[in-house]
């Protein structure tokens, strides 16, 4: 940490002014891993806990920071400083888990892209496990609108179901 000379001009009694130290503290650069966060934090492949990890290194610097300033009278102007930037990493730490939380729900969208190639291989999967079987066409043609029908009635049961089991947190 670099020293720091802070002098303020006073004028002496003939008009003539002076440099007079005011104090000398230590610089409020301090080591710390913010510059890293913003690539880490874009990077969406970039583990959440290892993002948690860099935010925990951070509040420690802090402290280690925030500790000297204790010992140094010249220093307690930059506790509060320290404080908030506690505080504030808190925050962004807490923010992390409850976007990893987020990353972890599972939901089931019907509508969404996902679920539509998924359930159109299923589909065809299942059409072809008839082919496979020696099912006659017109007889596997049957079974698909038959298939397509029952889904078209169970629908709004499945998506009912489905939304119950998101509203109780994963459980049936």
């Amino acid at each position: 940490m670099e020293q720091v000379r802070e002098e303020k001009l006073d004028f002496n009694n003939e008009g003539v002014s002076e440099q007079v130290p005011v104090a000398q503290h230590t610089s409020s650069r301090r080591n710390t891993k913010l510059d890293d966060f913003e690539e880490k934090f874009q990077d969406t492949n970039f583990p959440i806990h290892e993002l948690s990890k860099l935010v925990t290194q951070e509040i420690w610097l802090v402290l280690k920071a925030k500790h000297i300033c204790e010992e140094d009278p010249s220093l307690h102007f930059m506790m509060k400083i320290y404080s908030e930037q506690i505080k504030d990493l808190r925050e962004f730490a807490k923010s992390i888990g409850e976007t990893d939380v987020l990353s972890k729900r599972d939901i089931l969208n019907f509508d969404g892209p996902k679920f539509q190639y998924v359930f159109i291989e299923i589909v065809e999967m299942f059409k072809k496990s008839l082919k496979d079987a020696g099912v006659i066409d017109s007889l596997a043609t049957n079974i698909m609108k038959h298939f397509a029908d029952a889904m078209r009635m169970k629908e709004p049961d499945l998506r009912r179901e489905v939304q119950k089991i998101e509203s109780s947190g994963g459980t049936r």
